[in-house]
């Protein structure tokens, strides 16, 4: 039985994935969908047309969010996914996830920056609430490891400017 990596309830600060529409006309503006637990196994929920994610929604209508089940069809459909506006993403380089672990850091999310690009094999995407941002800053300084850029929509192409200077 495939395992559901998206079981427990988070927070919308921990969402596993957010997904927003920008400005629909027919929904009367932009609609952001944190989602907050999935029901199924993404295999699972793969075969099932009706498959469910419990979700934050922030719309024009509920501006301060609501909480309930939303078809992933429907998200999916209409809305891209983003980062979670509610996280900060820093990008760090020459650094491996282990170093991480061992200077405090190893509970925030992080992304191996291979997937953009292979030079990129040192550099890591941290994501960290906006309540933490000084604290891991603070600790990324103390062990002199490179903050290459701090929520930049370039991150990749800022990263590979850092690989080339460093060549």
């Amino acid at each position: 039985m495939a395992k559901n990596p998206c079981a427990k309830r988070v927070e919308p600060e921990e969402a596993y994935e957010v997904w927003r529409v920008d400005n629909h006309s027919e929904y009367g503006g932009e609609w952001t969908w944190y989602v907050l637990k999935k029901y199924q196994s993404p295999e699972n929920e793969a075969k099932n047309e009706y498959a469910r994610w419990f979700c934050f929604v922030t719309s024009p209508y509920v501006p301060n969010g609501e909480y309930g089940d939303v078809y992933a069809s429907s998200i999916k459909s209409l809305a891209r996914k983003i980062d979670n506006p509610l996280y900060r993403h820093l990008c760090v380089g020459h650094i491996e996830k282990n170093q991480l672990e061992a200077m405090g850091l190893g509970s925030y999310r992080v992304a191996q920056l291979t997937e953009f690009d292979e030079r990129l094999s040192a550099y890591l995407k941290i994501s960290v609430p906006i309540k933490d941002v000084a604290k891991v800053t603070r600790v990324l300084q103390e062990y002199d490891v490179t903050i290459v850029c701090i929520d930049d929509p370039d991150f990749v192409e800022r990263c590979l400017d850092d690989v080339r200077s460093s060549e």
